[in-house]
């Protein structure tokens, strides 16, 4: 996976995709599987945005029974089922647990029973074709006594059922976009969209910018698909009617310490939502609370009062998490588009053929909000797409191919330690030899970065030369796991600096720049760190 920014000067592409999300990332992935020429920009780093916010499930549309959407209910089931099978080294099965609530009608014993009837019946399907290690258990309603024995000493019964979770959502992108390079798509980071390229009402493409030197230049297309989260209007206004089709809310998750290793658990707010507390390798992530827009000036720090109110409202309703300030390690935010005058969240995606909408030709646009359908949603954009451009296509095949190192199967390895290898093959799958090949012609790079960690050298390596991290905070946060739940210490940070700076011809300034940017991104932290 290189970033070739002059081959994306010379070609005319059947379809380019702005916006390296989850969303664009499944959408250039699938187009590439049909044999389209693509390519995709996305402004800052592949997952940056509202994708990097997320509780990490992979769900199967429980909280939609209430609303009597059972269409809905058996697409999300398909669509677990999908992540499931075709990335199985990173989407796994969790228990998660409702507690009884008298007081809601849709919370009472009988109501669960009927919930857990219900849901397996319309999942009766949900383990065919996935091998045992993914199978998902019958759901069923927990005693008093059960949830006692599991140390919940508030509830009066609940809810169990199993639902999916990624170990590494960051690297399951990465996984959509090499299988969209490996398949010919051209890609790149850090390129951003400065306006669309048009004849009238006609799109072909886009004027960009390298966000890295400032130079622009155009990347033409017969069909541009906008798949840029929250800046989905702003995209089209200049050559559109300039109305906002969705207004934003904001989404924050927390990662804390961990509360509890299992199960992930339902509690209510202040205000009646429910948000969950999910065991995350060895911590805890929280959410998903959802703000007005007017509440949070600046996305990228959330007030102090917000996080205050937050942890509060888990404490009440969770006593034994006892969270305070200092158990909280990130705190996520991003936006998500709502529908109804802003009351209510768009709960299914939408793709937007701009030609019947407002007779503009070339562009179509793509809002979604869950992980769990991002596939589904690719696959419907790419239909549309293909009947657009009268191409003969193949039918989607994403929800059957294996993502890139799906196949995780390995023999021991005198390279590295059999810890490391366990975690080179959890994070790569069968891709996990990528890592081993740098080892072989330097056997020190197998060494973990530091002693709380089983990330190497080598990959830090890898993320600069074959998947395009150019900063810091790429590494840290999106290509590995170093800091994906809490800052590393300042050696750790001083090391993958000075990797990195050999890699990149960083100066000593450089490399100071690039942790103090990292450190801004963690919340509550005064201390220095410097190279």
């Amino acid at each position: 996976m290189q970033r070739n920014l002059l081959k994306l000067t010379q070609t005319e592409y059947d379809v380019l995709v702005i916006g390296g999300g989850i969303y664009g990332a499944c959408t250039a992935w699938d187009a590439a599987l049909r044999g389209l020429r693509v390519a995709l920009i996305e402004r800052s780093d592949f997952g940056n945005g509202t994708s990097a916010n997320s509780l990490k499930t992979i769900h199967g549309g429980l909280r939609y029974l209430q609303d009597g959407n059972l269409l809905l209910v058996r697409k999300m089931i398909q669509e677990r089922k999908n992540w499931l099978r075709i990335v199985p080294h990173l989407v796994q099965p969790l228990p998660f647990i409702l507690p009884i609530d008298k007081r809601t009608i849709t919370r009472t014993q009988p109501a669960l029973y009927a919930a857990a009837a219900l849901i397996d019946a319309i999942g009766f399907d949900r383990n065919r074709g996935l091998p045992p290690t993914q199978h998902l258990p019958a759901s069923r309603v927990l005693s008093q006594a059960d949830v006692r024995r599991m140390g919940f000493t508030q509830m009066d019964g609940a809810l169990l059922w199993y639902d999916a979770q990624m170990y590494n959502s960051e690297r399951v992108m990465l996984s959509l976009l090499q299988g969209a390079a490996q398949h010919g798509a051209d890609l790149a980071n850090y390129v951003e969209m400065v306006h669309l390229l048009h004849e009238g009402r006609q799109v072909r493409g886009v004027v960009a910018r390298d966000v890295i030197t400032g130079s622009q230049f155009e990347v033409q297309a017969r069909l541009t698909i906008n798949c840029t989260g929250q800046q989905v209007d702003t995209i089209t206004n200049p050559i559109s009617s300039g109305s906002s089709r969705f207004r934003p809310s904001v989404a924050v998750n927390l990662v804390t310490r961990q509360i509890r290793p299992d199960p992930a658990v339902g509690i209510t707010g202040t205000h009646g939502q429910t948000l969950f507390v999910v065991p995350w390798r060895d911590y805890s992530l929280i959410g998903t609370l959802h703000l007005p827009v007017t509440a949070v000036p600046d996305i990228n720090q959330i007030p102090l009062p917000v996080v205050q109110d937050f942890i509060a409202q888990v404490n009440r309703a969770l006593p034994e998490a006892c969270l305070t300030l200092d158990d909280i390690y990130r705190v996520h935010s991003g936006y998500l588009p709502t529908i109804d005058g802003g009351v209510q969240l768009l709960r299914e995606g939408r793709v937007c053929d701009h030609t019947l909408a407002e007779g503009i030709e070339g562009l179509i646009t793509v809002v979604g909000v869950k992980y769990t359908t991002a596939r589904m949603i690719a696959e419907q954009t790419i239909d549309l797409a293909v009947r657009k451009l009268h191409y003969k296509s193949p039918t989607c095949a994403t929800a059957h191919i294996p993502l890139s190192g799906a196949d995780s199967t390995a023999a021991a390895s005198k390279l590295v330690s059999p810890a490391v290898l366990a975690h080179l093959r959890q994070t790569y799958g069968a891709a996990y030899r990528d890592i081993l090949q740098y080892l072989e012609a330097e056997p020190t790079l197998g060494t973990p970065v530091a002693p709380d960690t089983f990330v190497t050298a080598a990959e830090i390596i890898h993320a600069v030369r074959a998947e395009m991290a150019l900063t810091l905070t790429d590494v840290i946060l999106r290509r590995t796991e170093l800091g994906t739940a809490r800052l590393p210490d300042p050696a750790t940070l001083h090391i993958c600096a000075e990797i990195m700076a050999r890699e990149l011809g960083w100066d000593s300034v450089r490399q100071q720049y690039e942790i103090d940017t990292l450190v801004k991104k963690y919340p509550n932290l005064n201390y220095a760190y410097e190279v």
